[in-house]
């Protein structure tokens, strides 16, 4: 995983693969890194996210 400090968590495609039944939103989300750099991202939510022992229903 990946914090930008973006105001949301990204993850690698690869991981997303694990996750499996990912869906796409609609729209992406636009943020800007410390140096100026545009930065935007798909939104992608899952019916559930587990590492470890955290489990997190319906994560966005």
């Amino acid at each position: 995983m990946l914090d930008t400090g973006a105001g949301l968590t990204l993850i690698t495609k690869a991981f997303s693969e694990r996750l499996g039944q990912i869906h796409k939103q609609d729209g992406s989300f636009t943020g800007f890194r410390a140096t100026g750099e545009k930065l935007t991202a798909d939104l992608y939510d899952v019916n559930s996210l587990k590492i470890g022992t955290l489990i997190d229903k319906n994560p966005v």
